[in-house]
């Protein structure tokens, strides 16, 4: 029998006569295909709870009064007034004058610029003042500070 090949029956055939792939039998492909359709809606429904859990903790420190983005002072109204970052920036640039260190300049409220805060409001003697009006009170002692080096 030289020179004949031998030719296997396919075990398992497809319609279209394929082989199937070896150690994957119909039943088995389509379990894996259930596992794989089970465990993304799985990484879905996690990932949307860590979503609506992680964007409730980011609105909390956005919107409350101990955010850490955001600088409430008080106004004479007894109403709370949200400083601009344009105003922080400001408070932040003051309080360097005065020869404070908010840390950096940047406009955003954190825990170094609220410490130089209440430090420069303790030693001036300015706790019962908001934040808003610390700032012309710091420019005011920074000016002075500076006229009389000159």
């Amino acid at each position: 029998m030289r020179g004949t090949a031998l030719i296997q029956p396919v075990s398992s055939a497809t319609p279209a006569g394929l082989k199937a792939p070896v150690g994957l039998s119909a039943p088995a492909g389509l379990n894996m295909h259930i596992q794989g359709v089970a465990l993304l809606l799985f990484l879905l429904v996690a990932f949307w709870f860590v979503v609506g859990w992680g964007g409730r903790v980011i609105s909390r420190s956005f919107d409350s009064e101990n955010g850490v983005i955001v600088m409430v002072s008080r106004s004479e109204d007894g109403l709370s007034s949200t400083l601009s970052n344009v105003e922080v920036m400001e408070l932040q640039g003051a309080l360097v004058d005065a020869g404070y260190n908010p840390g950096p300049v940047d406009g955003f409220l954190g825990i170094l610029t609220r410490t130089a805060i209440n430090k420069a409001k303790a030693e001036l003697g300015f706790e019962g003042i908001s934040d808003r009006e610390l700032v012309p009170a710091l420019i005011e002692i920074s000016q002075a500070r500076y006229s009389s080096v000159t």
